[in-house]
């Protein structure tokens, strides 16, 4: 009895010394273990990347950690450990958690069983996230096509933003491109590239791309100094027509890495997706639209320092800035989709929503939003 509890014991400390944050540069806040690895999401970038706005925390986990199915499980030590760690990040007004369970192949499993047993990683990690306390938990699953080496992926990642002095990614661009340097952690987890650069309107016809886009690139990409960089990210979608271009395009690898050297890199991967929506209004102008919004209480009378959250799609540059007249949202384009929340002790909860189908006309530039007074039950 005296063993087993001893060997619980340590255990449980081997556990818990594994789940101890980074102190190295770009990693605040991140914990990173032989089983997980834990980010705080901090910027428009990162929250592009993932494709998930709600989301205040995002954890990668190593499946490779978890071949024995035995150990998927929320009471095993290694995710009590998790749950522990996730409570103390669990904070804010909406906060949320997304999980990615990712995997390479190994001999020994076939196909099928490792979907089933990331399927099962997923589930048990979504228990952690709302047993720790997230109002909402969302999992998604990467099947590599080669065995992944886990620390080999961190250390690369650390290495690119080691120099970095900076927890920013700004977004630039214009209504046909958005550009964006990858200078966080998690960033570099997310996208193995210096640079991320999104082709917002669909490419629509065949051999438009990357011809149509090059001046665009070249404003955005080709640095002063002539020095190249490593890695560029071109994120796209394209429609039925263009898609046999594309694909011929991509496939050439020697051209495509040619091209990256064009706008000052040494190679490019390209990460695309069918749609057949129409462009509508997401082909917006190159300057920022500017929206101001009055807040004032059930009396009409002016609120102080609203709290706003936004969301746009696709996701957008928002800038917020206050001022004795209201407070102003500077829009990098022109979103399909724009929303707001206003969320103010005292007051109930404030939504403003815009959608281009619904109301195909332009955004208002301004407009008052006059909050209600919060129910007690």
């Amino acid at each position: 009895m005296i063993t087993r509890f001893l060997v619980a014991a340590l255990l449980a400390l081997v556990v818990s010394s594994s789940l101890l944050a980074q102190e190295e540069p770009n990693q605040a806040g991140v914990v990173i273990t032989d089983e997980f690895v834990i980010c705080p999401i901090t910027t428009d970038l990162q929250r592009s990347l993932i494709d998930n706005d709600s989301a205040s925390v995002y954890v990668f986990v190593n499946g490779a950690a978890f071949r024995d199915v035995e150990t998927i499980d929320r009471f095993h030590p290694v995710f009590e450990e998790l749950q522990k760690k996730l409570t103390e990040m669990a904070i804010g007004d909406n906060p949320g958690v997304a999980f990615n369970c990712r995997e390479g192949n190994f001999d020994g499993e076939k196909g099928e069983e490792r979907k089933v047993r990331l399927e099962l990683l997923s589930k048990v990690s979504e228990e952690v996230g709302y047993y720790s306390g997230f109002l909402s938990a969302k999992t998604s699953q990467t099947y590599l096509g080669e065995d992944l080496d886990w620390q080999e992926w961190i250390d690369t990642a650390k290495s690119a933003v080691k120099d970095s002095d900076t927890q920013t990614e700004g977004i630039t661009g214009n209504d046909r491109v958005q550009v964006c340097f990858a200078n966080t952690f998690l960033s570099r987890l997310l996208s193995k590239a210096d640079c991320i650069t999104t082709i917002l309107p669909a490419v629509r016809t065949a051999d438009s791309f990357p011809e149509d886009y090059v001046a665009d690139l070249e404003q955005f990409l080709v640095p002063a100094n002539g020095k190249l960089r490593k890695s560029l990210l071109i994120r796209l979608k394209y429609t039925d027509a263009a898609y046999q271009s594309i694909d011929d395009w991509v496939e050439d690898i020697e051209g495509r890495h040619e091209f990256a050297r064009k706008l000052g890199f040494e190679n490019c991967n390209v990460s695309k997706s069918f749609t057949n929506e129409p462009d509508g209004l997401t082909q917006g102008p190159a300057t920022r639209l500017q929206i101001k919004v009055k807040v004032v209480d059930p009396d009409g009378k002016p609120v102080l320092n609203p709290k706003f959250e936004t969301r746009t799609y696709p996701n957008i540059s928002v800038q917020t800035t206050s001022s004795p007249e209201g407070t102003i949202f500077k829009i990098a384009g022109r979103p399909r989709f724009f929303h707001f929340m206003i969320k103010m002790p005292g007051y109930a909860p404030y939504i403003g929503r815009w959608d281009a189908s619904d109301h195909p006309e332009s955004l208002p530039t301004e407009f008052t939003a006059k909050l209600g007074k919060a129910w007690r039950i």
